[in-house]
């Protein structure tokens, strides 16, 4: 499925490292934002709003890591 494959890529790459930086779920959180917003765009996309659905969690979830990492 296209629209989840950059969470199952996400969730691989998280996986594999002992130790993830923050530096690497802010690049992995954004890439995902943008990719579930190309989505919702797209006219004719039979699953927007399940992506739309999945961009509210996700945006939940980077109001928390964005106000902890803001220096």
């Amino acid at each position: 499925m296209i629209l989840l494959e950059p969470l199952e890529k996400a969730t691989i790459l998280l996986s594999a490292f002992s130790y993830p930086t923050i530096s690497d779920i802010r690049f992995l959180f954004l890439g995902i934002q943008q990719h579930l917003d190309d989505y919702i765009g797209e006219e004719g996309f039979s699953q927007s709003e399940v992506a739309s659905s999945i961009l509210e969690k996700i945006k939940q979830y980077w109001e928390v890591v964005d106000s902890f990492t803001i220096v």
